[in-house]
């Protein structure tokens, strides 16, 4: 890439700026928008479905298996490691 080289440093800056822009808040804003579908990878059809965005978090947080492991994971983050 001798061309990027050869510009400006204003230029380039900006250049790697729209890049990481476009591979990380992309790929992340696809992410956020498929989780408020009811997206089923069995069924295409409904990575459009938006009638209930919610749904899938209600779902989750009424799931007891989900809200144990958040627990334990915050007994794990604030419980001082032992050193053997």
């Amino acid at each position: 890439m001798d061309w990027l080289n050869n510009l400006p440093e204003t230029a380039q800056f900006l250049f790697y700026a729209g890049v990481k822009i476009i591979c990380v808040f992309g790929p992340l804003m696809f992410l956020v928008a498929v989780s408020l579908t009811q997206f089923d990878l069995a069924r295409p059809e409904t990575w459009t479905d938006f009638s209930r965005p919610l749904g899938g978090y209600r779902r989750v947080l009424q799931d007891a298996r989900f809200v144990n492991s958040l627990v334990v994971q915050a007994k794990l983050s604030i419980a001082p490691a032992e050193v053997c």
